[in-house]
């Protein structure tokens, strides 16, 4: 999503009939949105976490995907829609944990404090796990052939 799809999905959700009423209800300066709107302007960091809030979106995934839309370079700007992709990944994985203690049948507040750990916990190492896989990936590309003429040493 780029910054005028996450305006026209807060404006949908909250049937906002106008930018003005949109900008009021973020609480953005009115003079923005026809930027926003036109692609001069992107999200700037207060705007991303109103939007998050009205779309209940985790804020990481609203600024990654606003990092994306401005990156310059191919590279920078998949990396960036990964981030937002993991991140609302996360979100979506603690979301089900939570639902997941719902089902328990009102568990005591420990087990449902252990089981939402458990579910945060894994969002965020699954999301490093990818992260490191990317960065090894691109150090491996990025790392030159041996030169002719070198040797490697062999473990015993």
């Amino acid at each position: 999503m780029n910054s005028v799809d996450f305006l026209d999905a807060v404006r949908a959700k909250h049937g906002l009939e106008s930018d003005r009423k949109l900008a009021r209800f973020l609480g953005i300066d009115r003079s923005r949105m026809p930027n926003y709107r036109a692609g001069r302007r992107k999200l700037d960091p207060d705007a991303c976490v109103a939007v998050a809030k009205a779309l209940e979106l985790p804020p990481e995934h609203v600024f990654a995907a606003v990092a994306a839309e401005r990156a310059k370079r191919t590279e920078h700007r998949r990396i960036w829609e990964r981030l937002a992709k993991l991140a609302k990944t996360a979100h979506v994985l603690v979301v089900v944990g939570v639902v997941a203690v719902g089902a328990l049948g009102r568990p005591s507040s420990a087990d449902a404090g252990a089981v939402l750990q458990q579910a945060i916990h894994y969002a965020h190492c699954r999301a490093w796990a990818a992260i490191v896989a990317v960065a090894a990936r691109r150090s491996s590309e990025a790392s030159p052939p041996p030169a002719s003429g070198s040797f490697t040493v062999e473990p015993s």
